[in-house]
């Protein structure tokens, strides 16, 4: 019977240990690769949740604005130089001295950023109530920032405030006019709410609207900017030109 050395059965039991399985270095190596593989697969997953939520965000500060700016560009448009601004609250007159229709002021924030407000007489611009009351013929509109309640305020750096809209109808006496008056809040993270005034005359933008009595500006231009819920602030801009202009 023949013989079998000691190199052959190094030989066998080398074989036999690949068959039954990896050894420590192949198992070790294996490990760092799926390692590796799931970290990268679970960084890709988590950026993309995160620009998922950017762009709902996005999408949603869009929207917001949109609507803000769809309700003051189409009321613009209905401003109209053929009535006066109301006076002050208080005022048990039945005639208007007031000798303004179209009035604006600049104000800025502690942090440079513009927080104007406006106010001007449109047709037929009244807001339906959803109890039926509504203002009709001439109103008075108003458009200002205020503090936003605590309630409403995001954790961020960037301050923010709450649009406004006021309605008054042009009736006498004043003091029933402003007993008829109709304000509700529109967005409570406003950052800057500034208008620019453009005449065909000057071909140039200007940042208040000091013109005679009688006289609307040709162009309104708005700049808008509201905060997203991740504290990031989106600004939007539009123009609208005035019929009355």
């Amino acid at each position: 019977m023949k013989q079998r050395g000691p190199n052959s059965l190094s030989f066998q039991n080398h074989h036999l240990c690949h068959e039954q399985g990896f050894t420590l270095i192949e198992l070790l190596v294996s490990i760092t690769i799926l390692a590796v593989i799931l970290t990268v697969t679970y960084s890709s997953f988590t950026g993309i949740l995160r620009m998922k939520k950017t762009l709902e965000e996005r999408r949603e500060t869009r929207q917001e604005a949109n609507a803000v700016l769809r309700r003051l560009m189409s009321e613009l448009q209905q401003a109209t130089d053929a009535s006066r601004l109301l006076p002050g609250p208080g005022s048990t007159s039945n005639t208007n001295s007031y000798d303004l229709d179209f009035r604006s002021v600049n104000e800025t924030s502690g942090g440079g950023k513009r927080k104007d407000s406006i106010t001007f007489m449109a047709a037929d611009a009244g807001q339906f109530m959803p109890d039926g009351h509504h203002n009709a013929g001439i109103v008075q509109i108003s458009y200002r920032l205020v503090e936003t309640p605590d309630e409403y305020r995001i954790d961020s750096d960037t301050p923010t405030w709450t649009l406004v809209r006021e309605e008054i109808p042009d009736i006498t006496p004043f003091d029933q006019a402003y007993e008829r008056a109709v304000r509700f809040p529109l967005n409570y993270r406003v950052t800057r709410f500034r208008f620019d005034y453009y005449t065909y005359e000057s071909q140039s933008w200007q940042g208040e609207w000091a013109d005679p009595p009688g006289r609307l500006p040709n162009l309104v231009r708005l700049t808008i900017g509201f905060l997203s819920a991740s504290g990031r602030e989106e600004l939007f801009t539009t123009s609208v030109a005035l019929a009355s202009g």
